[in-house]
């Protein structure tokens, strides 16, 4: 075995440990709150010694969007600290560690091993779906919440007899963002990247099962972008009736239903209990207000916590003592909220910029780019409803971006360096 492949395995065996343990617990009571964390810093530390005998030239443009990229985090929270708006100190440092701990594993993957690690997980997690849903047939519970592999379950959601697929993940929607990017790749069919039709049918059935609005809206999306491309008469139909009994869904099962009720409330101008609407709503107008204090660059990197406190009460005095409020505060729901809020317009318009800016680059060139421009998507897509910068999803799609810039780069470079042929 090659020392290249030796370093490629074991990135994979990491990567695949980040994923399986970002919902377990630690099993030590007061400590880390996921043991994906612990993985994450043993799995630096590996990297690190790995970059220390393995004498690899890291691509340097991956190395300098990285660096950009802590440069901006520091920028921030220097804003963060002189607007007296910096709620969590060590945060803008974990963003940090995650960052370069996700960049070092990448930098000894390719494509198809990341295609290969994700598509293991799905499976694995497929095969904890069956078991919640044997926990939910004979009244288990603790097969229902897995707690046998100490999963942070806090409740579990059922749509008539099945709950809602999560596996280890603990939370539906989250699941989906580890489904979707292997979804966007399988839609194209390109021969290096191909799945057969068995595993593209079993993973559109698993994510199907996550019962997730938000989920099906951001497939949707993914779907319409795929069409502008490719229009296919079959999968159209196909898509077209799995819509339907989606709306069928909607409209018949009360997770679904109180949600629509809840945002038409909303858009109606008036008022919603249902927690996920009431976030997105509590939190969008507290960036509101952040706006109007610091427009251009904004408060600073967490500083969203800090600004909801002082203006949730006085935008919602009805819900301040019935525990409604305080949902998503530290992340506010989106990454689009949270951006608007903590990096101002300034950070708004660099961020849409560089992800179209990718996604375009990626677009031209689908067949080469299309594991980066299926994860790149996925980022843009996620933002609409998580917020959490310092998480895998985040960073270590963002890092997928990245090395799809710099491998995009490099073959523009070897294709410029080739004499034309006369």
């Amino acid at each position: 075995m090659t020392k290249k492949l030796f370093f490629r395995n074991f990135s994979s065996i990491y990567l695949f440990l980040i994923l399986l343990t970002i919902g377990i617990k630690f099993p030590v009571k007061n400590s880390l709150s996921s043991l994906s964390v612990l993985v994450i810093i043993i799995s630096f530390l590996h990297h690190i010694v790995s970059f220390l005998f393995s004498n690899k030239k890291f691509n340097k443009k991956v190395l300098i969007y990285n660096l950009i990229f802590s440069l901006l985090i520091l920028f921030y929270t220097l804003i963060a600290i002189l607007n007296d708006k910096l709620a969590y100190p060590t945060y803008p440092f974990i963003i940090i560690f995650f960052q370069w701990s996700f960049f070092l594993i990448i930098s000894n993957l390719n494509y198809d091993s990341i295609k290969r690690t994700f598509i293991t997980f799905i499976i694995l997690n497929f095969g904890f779906y069956l078991i919640q849903i044997v926990g939910a047939l004979f009244g288990s519970e603790s097969l229902l919440k897995l707690d046998f592999i100490l999963a942070e379950k806090s409740g579990i959601e059922f749509v008539s007899v099945f709950p809602r697929a999560s596996g280890v993940i603990t939370e539906p929607s989250h699941l989906s963002y580890v489904i979707l990017p292997i979804i966007i790749i399988s839609l194209y069919n390109f021969k290096d990247y191909f799945l057969n039709s068995v595993l593209k049918k079993f993973v559109m059935f698993f994510y199907f099962f996550t019962f997730s609005i938000i989920s099906y809206f951001q497939l949707t999306l993914a779907y319409i972008i795929y069409s502008v491309r490719k229009f296919n008469l079959i999968k159209t139909i196909k898509f077209s009736l799995i819509t339907i009994i989606i709306i069928f869904l909607f409209t018949n099962f009360d997770v679904f239903s109180n949600r629509i009720n809840g945002l038409n409330n909303v858009v109606a101008g008036d008022e919603t209990k249902e927690s996920s609407v009431l976030s997105l709503q509590s939190n969008l107008l507290v960036m509101v207000e952040s706006i109007k204090i610091h427009p251009f660059f904004g408060g600073g990197i967490t500083s969203h916590r800090s600004t909801y406190d002082d203006f949730i009460g006085s935008l919602f005095p009805q819900f301040t003592e019935g525990g409604l409020l305080g949902l998503n505060q530290n992340d506010a729901g989106s990454i689009y909220i949270l951006i608007l809020s903590e990096f101002g317009l300034f950070g708004f318009i660099c961020f849409i910029f560089f992800i179209f800016s990718s996604f375009l680059r990626f677009y031209k060139n689908l067949k080469i780019n299309i594991v980066p421009y299926a994860f790149t998507l996925t980022l843009f897509l996620l933002g609409f409803r998580y917020g959490n910068i310092a998480s895998f999803y985040v960073l270590f799609y963002l890092q997928l971006t990245f090395l799809g810039l710099a491998h995009d780069n490099y073959l523009k470079n070897i294709k410029c360096s080739i004499p034309a042929q006369l």
